[in-house]
């Protein structure tokens, strides 16, 4: 039977509920503007009812506030956090191609196009004063401005990729750290919610993490109710609202309830391009699980870290395993059908890794003979047992270096080493045809151009287009220390500008060609201003491209952010008009006690026997 008093009870009820109700609109209202807040609401269900052993059966004992929710919904999460991995991956593709835009054309309109004018005027000059000292003097100058912007262009570059590769690194830091900060709340949030509560702010910090490491990497986040040991009475476990909670990045776990996987860095012992600068990171698991910076869906700021620090256009060297050229005995592996014939082209370092059937090793020196197209590289371990079955599999790939499909650093390095590679070889098969006079001797002129050897000295190129240990070809020729040669610099005497002095000052037949080459089509069929606008181009598309995307997911990202507060937002509306409602809720539960009150006075005090 129901107490006389429960009307009391009922009042307080609603009291009780109101109160909670208009607490947590304020606590919205006070967080409207909080970076991260998820709007908040009071679940209020009927109070359990009583048997009244009346007609009427039961009667309801008022309004509990059973919780505190967040409104939130995860779908919504799910596309906010997979549209930040697509914009900050082409936010960074576009920072950073912008850069190297902005140094290709500083030094198009101030340095290259000027200086390959520069050299076409002193050929002018040159013709006019064949014998003039001061007009070889200016000619060579000016060839030496050609290799001065190359190099200066090179260093810019080389800058950038500094650049990615040390962010590359704070950003795995920044990984680890957002890992150990999940790790604590994760403890806290287990803490409060074994009680059955819910721990609305923790899990608005721990949501705003995974926001901050969703534009870092691709973020899977998995949250699974864990049963107790204890059952009801049909057997069933009992849910105490404990969670398991787990991140992945690219697929690999990261965060585990109250543990994590750590990433690390280390430098690379072997460049994977040609003009790679020393020292580039790879990114690995310190519990020796792999990291494949190759996936294309590491996405994020990383992606596109990665995509510019290491982007080759997927122009690498790849070939074929000849399975009858496999030689324990020097060990050696023979690739065939390479994709790169072509001297000019050659874009992989002396010494690096070769990836054979899957598996990496490294060379440390390789052959290629042009005759019968075919490279040999020396690797650095001996063949195990298991290492030769695995190559002696039909239809063998190999690879050097990593394929990374997006035209990045190395992609333009090895562009303009190609522009430096053709242009060396026309001027210098020119020059070489020459003669001048040493000493009173006729004899035929050197080279033109040339590039500093790592150790010391100059290249002469004097090993035609077979590649080797120690060979002297153009392949050794890199822009970075593209130069005229040292001989020229300190005797214009030796500028050749004719193949027969015996013409004496008529004699202008090599400056003719020299002039010739301005619309040769001598670089991959463009001619040299020609092929460097094209590179420009390219670098101009590129930058476009990654500014549109990145355009794009912004807006996209906008509209689900809108979506998105649609629920979990705070509307400073739509709470002043909850906190009129629960307020004149909370009124009418004080009035059914104050009514109530003088019923029970009537009852007590003016009641008698």
């Amino acid at each position: 039977m129901s107490s006389t008093f429960l009307g009391l009870t009922i009042g307080y009820s609603g009291l009780a509920a109101y109160q909670a109700a208009l607490h947590t609109t304020g606590n919205n209202l006070a967080n409207v503007q909080t970076k991260g807040y998820c709007r908040q609401q009071v679940t209020r269900v009927p109070s359990e009812e009583i048997r009244a052993y009346a007609k009427y059966g039961t009667v309801g004992t008022g309004v509990t506030a059973v919780a505190i929710e967040q409104l939130r919904d995860t779908y919504y999460d799910y596309k906010y956090w997979d549209n930040c991995e697509r914009y900050g991956e082409h936010y960074t593709k576009h920072y950073y191609m912008d850069l190297i835009q902005r140094y290709i054309e500083e030094e198009n309109q101030k340095g290259i196009t000027n200086a390959l004018s520069g050299f076409d005027s002193a050929l002018e000059d040159l013709l006019k004063t064949p014998e003039d000292f001061s007009t070889r003097n200016a000619l060579i100058h000016s060839s030496s401005n050609i290799a001065k912007e190359l190099n200066t262009l090179v260093e810019s570059w080389e800058t950038v990729q500094e650049d990615c590769n040390e962010e590359i690194k704070s950003r795995v830091d920044q990984i680890n750290s957002i890992a150990q900060q999940l790790i604590v709340l994760n403890k806290q949030i287990s803490m409060v919610e074994v009680t059955g509560e819910k721990a609305n702010e923790l899990r608005d910090a721990r949501n705003l993490l995974i926001d901050e490491l969703s534009s870092v990497c691709d973020v899977e986040v998995e949250e699974k109710a864990v049963p107790s040991n204890m059952k009801d009475a049909y057997g069933n476990f009992i849910y105490t609202g404990q969670t398991t909670y787990s991140v992945k990045i690219d697929g690999q776990l990261l965060v585990k309830d109250f543990s994590c996987n750590a990433l690390e860095v280390r430098p690379r012992e072997v460049k994977n391009n040609q003009s790679d600068i020393d020292g580039l990171y790879d990114i690995y698991w310190k519990n020796g699980q792999d990291f494949n910076m190759k996936s294309t869906s590491v996405g994020g700021y990383l992606q596109g870290l990665i995509a510019i620090r290491d982007g080759n256009n997927a122009e690498n060297l790849q070939g074929s395993i000849d399975t009858t050229k496999i030689n324990t005995t020097e060990n050696s592996v023979t690739i065939t059908n390479p994709n790169i014939t072509d001297i000019t082209k050659m874009n992989m370092p002396e010494s690096g890794k070769i990836i054979l059937n899957s598996k990496e090793f490294t060379y440390d020196r390789f052959e290629y003979d042009p005759d019968t197209k075919e490279y040999k590289f020396y690797l650095t371990k001996p063949l195990t047992a298991a290492d030769q079955t695995l190559l002696s599999k039909p239809d063998g790939k190999a690879a050097v270096g990593n394929t990374v499909d997006y035209c990045g650093i190395p992609y333009y390095m090895s562009k303009l080493n190609e522009f430096v590679r053709c242009y060396a070889m026309e001027a210098n098969r020119i020059h070489t045809q020459g003669q001048i006079k040493i000493d009173g001797n006729f004899v035929q002129a050197g080279n033109m151009y040339t590039s500093a050897k790592p150790a010391g000295g100059d290249y002469t190129f004097a090993d035609g287009n077979k590649v080797g240990t120690n060979t002297d070809t153009y392949y050794n020729m890199v822009a970075k220390y593209f130069k005229v040669t040292d001989e020229l610099m300190d005797d214009p005497n030796r500028l050749a500008v004719t193949s027969n002095l015996a013409q004496g000052s008529a004699g202008t037949d090599i400056a003719k060609l020299f002039k010739e080459m301005k619309d040769s089509r001598i670089i991959n069929g463009a001619t040299p201003s020609q092929y460097f606008e094209a590179i420009l181009s390219d670098i101009s598309v590129g930058t476009q491209s990654a500014k549109q995307n990145m355009d794009n997911y912004n807006s996209l990202g906008n509209s689900i952010t809108n979506q998105r507060l649609s629920v979990s937002g705070v509307d400073e509306d739509e709470e002043g008009i909850d906190l009129v409602k629960f307020q004149h809720a909370y009124n009418l539960s004080s009035k059914v006690i104050s009514v109530l009150s003088e019923v029970y006075d009537k009852l007590i005090l003016d009641t008698g026997v």
